[in-house]
């Protein structure tokens, strides 16, 4: 069985600091935590939206690639934040930049289907 986060984890992201304890609850429920070392991307440019990612702890560089193929840094992403809720709203959206990890982070990974049907996020 997978770790989880907990309620009190998740309080300090700020897309969840609007929810109650039990809404909280409810995301840490269906998060799975995962931690990566540095330069491994949380996710790849063209993948699947199909999950929003926690960034916990450590940073991520988003980046695209430019048409020479060359990585070109968007931003710099330091915990606690959020990252691929564009692409989890969009159906069938695709992540439209990578996300790597700048030195050792840990994340949280909902899966976006299954957060949308608990109506914690509405699409717009």
């Amino acid at each position: 069985m997978s770790e989880r986060p907990t309620a009190e984890g998740l309080r300090a992201v700020p897309l969840l600091s609007g929810l109650t304890e039990a809404e909280r609850a409810e995301v840490a429920g269906l998060a799975e935590l995962r931690s990566l070392e540095a330069q491994l991307p949380l996710f790849r440019e063209g993948d699947a939206g199909d999950a929003l990612v926690l960034v916990l702890s450590g940073s991520v560089q988003v980046v695209k690639k430019d048409p020479a193929g060359k990585h070109q840094v968007l931003s710099v992403v330091s915990a606690p934040a959020v990252l691929g809720e564009m692409a989890v709203l969009e159906a069938g959206g695709k992540r439209s930049a990578s996300a790597i990890a700048v030195g050792p982070v840990s994340f949280a990974v909902v899966p976006g289907p299954r957060l949308l049907a608990q109506q914690l996020v509405q699409r717009s």
